[in-house]
């Protein structure tokens, strides 16, 4: 199995992980303990989560069986949920940006750890950013969506620079 496949399994785990511990919050009887999940993972690098050596994902998945169905483009592995046939995909961020600006009813999940040390910027010589400082009030648009998404960089929005 290449590195990728194995990437990609962990991926749809991590979701697969996240999204049975929420739904174990609101609360479980014997009979959903033993469930299966099936997630249709994708055959594109385009994951809202991710996981890597962590301990508590065996912890949280021990009683529950999930089923991965795929690889899957992502316009399939779409039509996938909405078909019924598998319970849960990743997909990238402007993907999901789309169905929420279509008012579609998708809930994005994810499990992070955060050191603190994780995002940066990146910006065209021509912007004139050379730090998060530089961003706040600066407002751009995605005009390739069905729906434009205008977004502002704002001091309170706990984005924190990093060196």
């Amino acid at each position: 199995m290449s590195i990728t496949t194995i990437a990609r399994k962990a991926a749809a785990l991590a979701c697969s992980a996240t999204l049975v511990v929420s739904i174990a919050a609101c609360g479980t009887t014997s009979e959903a303990e033993h469930d299966t999940m099936r997630v249709a993972y994708l055959s594109t690098a385009n994951y809202l989560t991710t996981v890597r050596n962590e301990d508590f994902l065996s912890a949280a998945m021990n009683s529950t069986d999930v089923a991965f169905t795929g690889p899957y483009n992502p316009t399939d592995a779409y039509a996938a949920v909405l078909s019924g046939n598998a319970d849960a995909t990743s997909t990238g961020t402007g993907s999901f940006i789309n169905f929420v600006a279509n008012k579609q009813p998708w809930v994005a999940f994810a499990i992070e750890y955060y050191t603190g040390d994780s995002q940066g910027i990146v910006a065209s010589k021509q912007s004139g950013v050379t730090d998060l400082e530089g961003l706040y009030g600066k407002r751009w648009q995605s005009s390739n969506m069905a729906a434009p998404v205008t977004m502002c960089c704002t001091r309170r929005s706990n984005m924190q620079a990093s060196t």
